[in-house]
Order: structure tokens, then C-alpha cells, then sequence
């Protein structure tokens, strides 16, 4: 089924300051030296870091949780040292973390990255999976990336690589070098893999070498077993394009005969507030979500049916620009999810994907399994600086609509992936939210 989703992503008032400091700031915008000088000339970074801490201070989601001079007393001395732009880079990098809120990252000087390619110039290849190293066994596939050589080849999660090509994969303490080794095979061309499959060993897949397609890695999917009706939503990010790929995925999956969903968090970071928004939107409406910073209400999410589809807006809530919209996102044709939910979680998921599980239990009435999530859930936002410089910061901390605050999302059935179970087929976190989503009386598979 082809179902055309248009999304539109409008992000304004990238760079934020208060008036009392908006000022200085101009000033200082106007006669720093060019980059080029910042890396040749020791007082001009330091004239540098004095605007970015100001700025920083300025926008910061909760500016007393942290005692600004002696982080300036701290940072300001390696960012003045720091000859070169990658030191200069590296410095700045040291600073950010030491703010210690696991969202604010220097970015440094937008578009000076370099693409990935491989040998000769040419596209760097994978298998395109997540995967780790089960000593003397193999290599676990832990995730696919949709498009990538490994899909093309009909792997999926669980399987476990225990050859390529002639190559073993099973000698005792390789560790990572396992990666290695189906890289150097792949390198040569198309390769045979040995693979085990719920404890059947011996099938062998052919992979041919490609280049993972753009956006790959952060890419959600929706696959549907047919004996359960469950659907596994898996959102390894909350990504640009996310919410689009959710609701006709969920419509497939759907008119496959889906009844009940699986929305797996696992190891996602969070990511765009206003497509974790969308996604949730197929169980919920209405203001669903808000940002404080300093004590006050800076944002709210809300969440309405148009004519033209679901939209998310981002509404600011104070100051001179109170009810204008900070940003927006539009699905075109949603899906209303109507069946049982039940959300999967760890000690990975964090920022907006708290937010998605807290929202799905409390809209959908979904049960949670797994582990705690870290209670990392503050909102970011580009923050740009002198010379094309910018930066991740967190600008405000998201809470529920009447600023219940979220916490660790705690679960209500705990469940610990073991990865040699999944080697054999086993995925205990997800097979108790079978159980729970179908109200079986046992964990179905645990028994093999």
C-alpha cells in the first residue's frame, strides 16, 4: 500500500538571548577576529570562549544548576592554549561536556566535515548492522539497517555470524576484530556467510557489498508476525522523516492483520521532539508535553488533527512572542493506533524517548518493559556563535502538561536482554510484551 505523507519541518529562532545580554553580544559578534585568527592568535580565543560562555549562560535550561565562573575558571584556559582548529575544537568539546547534562555538544565549524569513503576514493561498504562479539561464537546481529547488504540478504536480529567466506569467526577471543574480518571479506566482493538461526547452525547466505543508504542507521521499521498480530514498531531514533515512515508502516502493518503493538525504545537517544510528537499522536491529542527552563514553562507540544493531517507545534508560552509557534511537523494521512500497546525500554533510552514511553503509558495505557530508563530528558536547540561556529544546548527540560516532571521512566515488568538467548532466538524483554500485549498466561519461547 502506498500511503503519501509530506512532512514540514519549520524551525525558528535558532539563536536565543536575553536583552540584557543581547547587546554585549552584538558587539563582540561584530569585532571578533576571523576564524582564521582564532587559531593563530591566543588572546582572540580567549575573547571567543568569553562569548560563548556568556551566550551559554544566557539560553541555559536551568543557568543555577551549575556554578558558571568556576566552569569559565576551568575551561577557559585550554580553549586560550588551543592552537589549530582541531584543538581549538577538542577544547571547546572538553568545556561542553564539563556542563555534565549529556545533550549540550560543540559543533564546531559548520561544513567542514568530510564524507566517509572507502578504498580508492570510493563509497565506504558494510554489512549495515548493529551487532556485538559473543566470544568463541560469532557475531551477533543486534539491529538491520533497512537497505544495507545485510537486509538485501535476508539477515535479521538474532542471527549469529559464525563464518565468512572461509574466514571463522568462532576462534577464541576475537572481540571486534570479528567486524573487521567481514569488512576485509566484503572488501574482495560478494561473500558467503555461515549463519545460526534459533540454534539451527549451518545456513549459508550470500552478501553482496553496498553502500548503506542514507539515513539508514536511524531508520524505524515496522515488522509483523503473522502467528502473534503483533506489531514491532523498532525506533532506533526519533530522526528527520521518522513520523512519516511510522504511520504508513503502522497502515501496512494494519492491513497485514496487526491488532497489537510493540513500540521498541531500546538504545534510542531521543532525537526531534516534534517526531517523537507525530509518532505518539497516533494514541494521543491535545498539549501533551511542555519544556521548563528556569523555573518556567518556555514551550508546550501540542498535538491537533487539520485537514490537511496531524500536525505538532511547538507553542512558546512567554515573553514578547507568547503563542507563536517555535516550530511544526505535519503527517498527511496518521493512523489512529485503536489496540493494545506495551513500550520496551532501557538503561539506553533516554531524553525524547522517556518522553515517548511516559506518553504512551499515560495516553495509550501502555504497559512498560525492560529497565529504568537514565532520566536524561532535556530539550536541545542549535545555538549559532561567531564565525559559523554552533552548538548543541540544552535549553530546557521536558515534563509532562502541568510540569510533573520525568523522571526515570520506571517499568512495570522487568526484563534484561541476554545476548546469548537472542543467539538462540530469544528476546526476553520482547517476549514478555507479547505475553502482556496478547494476556498469554506464560512468556511464550522461554521454554526451548
Amino acid at each position: 500500500m502506498n500511503v503519501r505523507a509530506v512532512s514540514m519541518l519549520v524551525l525558528l529562532a535558532l539563536v536565543l538571548s536575553l536583552p540584557a545580554v543581547a547587546p554585549v553580544v552584538a558587539q563582540e559578534m561584530a569585532t571578533l577576529p576571523s576564524d582564521e585568527d582564532w587559531t593563530r592568535d591566543a588572546h582572540a580565543r580567549g575573547r571567543l570562549f568569553d562569548v560563548v560562555a556568556e551566550r551559554l549562560e544566557a539560553v541555559y535550561f536551568e543557568p543555577s544548576r551549575l556554578d558558571w565562573g568556576s566552569w569559565r575558571a576551568r575551561y577557559r584556559d585550554d580553549v586560550v592554549a588551543a592552537g589549530g582548529r582541531a584543538a581549538l575544537d577538542a577544547a571547546f568539546r572538553s568545556a561542553f561536556d564539563g556542563l555534565g547534562d549529556d545533550h549540550s555538544r560543540w559543533l564546531g565549524r559548520i561544513g567542514d566535515g568530510s564524507a566517509v569513503v572507502g578504498r580508492n576514493g570510493g563509497p565506504s561498504f558494510e554489512l549495515g548492522i548493529e551487532a556485538m562479539p559473543l566470544d568463541g561464537r560469532g557475531l551477533l546481529i543486534l539491529r538491520v539497517h533497512p537497505g544495507g547488504a545485510a537486509d538485501r540478504a535476508g539477515l535479521r536480529r538474532g542471527d549469529l555470524l559464525t563464518q565468512v567466506g572461509t574466514t571463522s569467526l568462532q576462534e577464541p577471543d576475537l572481540g571486534w576484530e570479528m567486524q573487521s574480518r567481514v569488512a576485509a571479506a566484503l572488501r574482495e566482493g560478494a561473500t558467503r556467510v555461515t549463519v545460526e538461526r534459533s540454534a539451527a547452525a549451518g545456513m549459508e547466505v550470500e552478501v553482496t557489498p553496498r553502500a548503506l543508504p542514507a539515513g539508514a542507521r536511524e531508520q524505524a521499521r515496522v515488522t509483523t508476525d503473522p502467528a502473534t498480530g503483533v506489531a514491532r514498531l523498532d525506533l532506533p531514533t526519533f530522526a528527520p522523516g521518522t513520523a512519516t515512515i511510522v504511520h504508513a508502516a503502522l497502515a501496512e502493518a494494519r492491513l497485514a492483520g496487526a491488532d497489537a503493538l510493540v513500540v521498541d525504545l531500546r538504545g534510542n537517544p531521543g532525537g526531534s521532539v516534534l517526531e517523537m510528537g507525530l509518532v505518539v499522536g497516533a494514541v494521543a491529542r491535545g498539549t501533551v508535553l511542555e519544556a521548563w527552563s528556569d523555573g518556567t514553562v518556555s514551550w508546550r507540544l501540542q498535538l491537533a488533527e487539520e485537514e490537511q493531517g496531524l500536525v505538532a507545534l511547538l507553542v512558546r508560552q512567554g515573553g514578547p512572542l507568547a503563542g507563536s509557534e517555535l516550530g511544526a511537523l505535519r503527517v498527511e494521512e496518521p493512523v489512529s493506533w485503536q489496540g493494545p500497546v506495551v513500550v520496551l525500554v532501557d538503561r539506553r533510552s533516554a531524553s525524547a524517548a522517556e518522553a515517548a514511553a511516559a506518553l504512551l503509558a499515560l495516553h495509550a495505557n501502555a504497559a512498560v518493559v525492560g529497565n529504568a530508563t537514565p532520566g536524561n530528558v532535556e530539550s536541545v536547540q542549535r545555538i549559532a556563535f561567531p564565525g559559523g561556529n554552533a552548538a548543541w544546548v540544552a535549553v530546557g527540560e521536558l515534563r509532562l502538561p502541568g510540569g510533573a516532571q520525568l523522571a526515570p521512566v520506571q517499568v512495570d515488568v522487568q526484563a534484561t536482554l541476554d545476548p546469548a538467548e537472542l543467539a538462540r532466538g530469544f528476546d526476553a524483554p520482547l517476549a514478555e510484551a507479547v505475553r502482556i500485549v496478547r494476556g498469554l498466561p506464560l512468556t511464550p519461547g522461554r521454554w526451548f
